[in-house]
């Protein structure tokens, strides 16, 4: 009986040893992110983006800037995206207490089945009451690839909406969440 209460005791021992040794591991073997500042005067807003993204200032369509992440391999085709997007709740015709409400019904109401919601709550961002919106689309049966995963993270600042967005396909989609975490954490208005 004693010899069995040892034993397993040394197996519990041997086993949360091993544990501890592989998490510890774990933590030299996480990359670090190298980030660059993006700042936008005229807009009143910085935020960090790792070094290795392109960048696009102002595209075409009410988009501030475009970080396109690097390709993962040459098989990537359809390359991780985050865009910010400053808008005037003037010119869209919303009230600020809205603005959130407005947004979350557009799109899920223009999407509605096509989608499906994984988080939508109130968070911080930029230092403010904020919201999270995060959904994926659903595959259609004829294509064969992963669907496409998006996040947007946005405030009003008075009569202004700061809007980040993120997209990648679902099956990476958790592969870039240390990079967009560090790039939310990090936005600033600075108005």
């Amino acid at each position: 009986m004693k010899s069995q209460k040892k034993s397993s005791w040394l197996f519990s021992f041997l086993i949360g040893m091993a544990v501890l040794t592989i998490g510890f591991a774990s933590l030299f073997f996480i990359p670090a992110i190298d980030y660059a500042v993006y700042e936008n005067k005229a807009d009143g807003v910085r935020l960090k983006y790792p070094v290795n993204w392109k960048v696009i200032d102002h595209p075409a369509g009410g988009t501030m800037v475009v970080f396109i992440a690097a390709k993962q391999n040459a098989m990537d085709v359809t390359p991780a995206i985050a865009n910010v997007a400053v808008q005037s709740l003037s010119s869209l015709n919303v009230r600020p207490e809205r603005y959130t409400e407005t947004v979350v019904r557009q799109i899920t109401g223009t999407f509605g089945d096509a989608i499906e919601v994984l988080e939508d709550n109130s968070t911080r961002f930029a230092g403010r009451r904020g919201h999270r919106l995060m959904y994926v689309g659903k595959p259609k049966k004829e294509l064969k690839e992963s669907p496409m995963q998006y996040l947007h993270v946005w405030t009003v600042n008075a009569t202004t909406a700061y809007v980040f967005t993120f997209a990648a396909k679902k099956d990476r989609f958790k592969s870039y969440q240390a990079a967009v975490n560090g790039m939310i954490k990090s936005f600033e208005i600075l108005l």
